[in-house]
């Protein structure tokens, strides 16, 4: 799946891409879906400006790049380093199947991270 970069281009004339088409992923714990949501209700909002103005250019529409950046950049580049870092570590890597088969601990740790992140 495609990692997060901080300038990727995710939008350009007449299109927006959302999810794992943005790079959305988190790399840390592997999901997508909620920063799938997140996406789609910061492109809805920028459609919704589109047809305000009647305007559906690049230009106009990077926007929407700078609104994905702003709102989920900082929780997925952090991610993207944490993920770096353990996966050369062994015992982080063995730490890290123990959490990803607990719910619960997968759970809890994702609730302290993005405490932090935001």
């Amino acid at each position: 799946l495609p990692m997060w970069r901080k300038k990727s281009k995710i939008s350009g004339e007449r299109y927006m891409l959302v999810g794992d088409a943005a790079s959305t992923i988190d790399p840390l714990f592997g999901h997508g879906v909620d920063k799938a949501i997140k996406g789609g209700m910061i492109a809805a909002d920028q459609i919704i400006k589109c047809f305000n103005a009647q305007k559906f250019d690049s230009q106009f529409i990077s926007t929407y790049d700078e609104n994905v950046h702003q709102q989920m950049g900082k929780q997925l580049k952090n991610s993207l380093i944490l993920m770096r870092l353990f996966i050369n570590n062994r015992i982080m890597v063995r730490i890290f199947s123990v959490i990803a088969r607990n719910e619960r601990l997968k759970r809890l740790i994702k609730k302290t991270f993005d405490k932090f992140s935001h």
